[in-house]
């Protein structure tokens, strides 16, 4: 394992070593990429997902990354920042030389070099924190009066409804009316299948009845 991520796992009593990872029992806790053939994080982020649940530490420094040469910004979000979503646990980031923190460095508490010259972002700030808003939110509005905010990876955030709330901005009192949904979705179903059956039908009968016809006439 790398040295970051290799000191902190040795650190925590509960945590171990299996090859690159460090893991608490059968969960994975740190992810160590450092040193492999990656050139885009597209080949990694199914490995992310995978982990998304449990994983606080990424290592992927000594790498030919080059995601994070571009700049993140509102109307545009390369790739590389989109891959670290629903991450709800990250916590440190390791990334390699000349490389910025996702989406930027105020988005981090903890920005510096290694011994290597690797990037670390440790300690991601909070997009529901005042801070965040101002942060990653600048024209976004809040999430609405009846929702709660909840971190969902570096620069991410998703509002769910609190209880007895639903619908758009969570704005409609209540419980979300199953029963009528499923009916209706039933009904558009049904629909749809008697319609597209009629339509079969009637084609074949559009295909079937100039032959009678013909056949009429010979007679």
């Amino acid at each position: 394992s790398s040295s970051i991520l290799g000191e902190r796992c040795k650190a925590a009593s509960e945590f171990s070593v299996h090859e690159r990872c460090c893991v608490n029992g059968s969960f994975v806790i740190g992810l160590d990429l450092s040193g492999c053939n990656l050139t885009s994080l597209e080949k990694s982020v199914d490995i992310f997902q995978d982990v998304r649940q449990t994983v606080e530490w990424i290592d992927l420094s000594n790498t030919s990354l080059e995601d994070f040469a571009t700049p993140f910004s509102v109307d545009n979000t390369p790739f590389a920042y989109v891959a670290f979503q629903n991450l709800t646990h990250l916590s440190l980031l390791v990334l390699p030389f000349n490389s910025s923190c996702p989406p930027d460095e105020s988005a981090w508490n903890i920005t510096a070099n290694g011994t290597n010259q690797e990037v670390i972002c440790d300690v991601p700030v909070s997009p529901c924190s005042d801070r965040g808003e101002r942060v990653f939110f600048k024209n976004n509005a809040a999430c609405a009066g009846q929702s709660t905010c909840i971190p969902n990876g570096p620069g991410f955030r998703r509002c769910e409804c609190k209880d007895g709330y639903f619908g758009y901005r969570c704005l409609r009192k209540g419980s979300f009316p199953l029963l009528p949904f499923f009916i209706s979705v039933g009904a558009i179903v049904v629909a749809t299948i008697l319609l597209g059956r009629f339509c079969h039908c009637q084609r074949k009968k559009s295909h079937t009845e100039p032959g009678l016809v013909q056949a009429t006439d010979r007679s």
